[in-house]
């Protein structure tokens, strides 16, 4: 299994998986099963290495820091992507922080995104949207402000110093 950043193609994530399964059979003096070729058990197999694949990536996605967008801003009101199935609930506090800046390691040739800085703090209002594609929250600011920055410039963040 393989997770690749459409954006950047960068491979996130890879995983195998190993699975076995067996049966039993027993025989004395030639009276009793025999085992033939069980096709069953190629399918239980593969399904637990699919599985023990699928633990470890959900295990390694759950390790990366959340964050999402602003959708829109109107006056007070912030609305944000994500939303109730994804665990966001009324009440919950989130950090706004302006996009890192992207700069080339010279020691790697990689793309590094140094930190943003945080701006505001927002408390989620409430919920709307019918599935997980299209939910989303409404919030307001708490306290600082979003500056004359661009909503393509932000990101809404869990901060570490902010519980909900």
């Amino acid at each position: 299994m393989r997770v690749v950043d459409v954006r950047t193609g960068r491979i996130l994530f890879t995983s195998s998986g190993a699975g076995e399964s067996s049966t039993e059979t027993a025989s004395t003096f030639g009276f009793g099963s025999q085992a033939a070729y069980d096709g069953t058990l190629n399918d239980s197999a593969i399904r637990h290495a699919v599985g023990d694949a699928v633990n470890r990536l959900s295990r390694a996605l759950n390790s990366l820091p959340w964050q999402t967008s602003i959708l829109k801003v109107d006056n007070a009101r912030l609305y944000i992507g994500g939303g109730k199935s994804q665990g966001i609930q009324p009440g919950m506090q989130f950090s706004v922080q302006t996009l890192g800046e992207k700069i080339l390691s010279p020691q790697t040739g990689a793309d590094i995104i140094l930190p943003g800085v945080e701006l505001a703090t927002i408390r989620i209002d409430a919920n709307f949207g019918d599935d997980e594609l299209s939910e989303g929250s409404v919030a307001s600011i708490v306290s600082g402000s979003l500056g004359s920055y661009a909503v393509d410039q932000l990101v809404v963040r869990i901060s570490e110093r902010i519980s909900g």
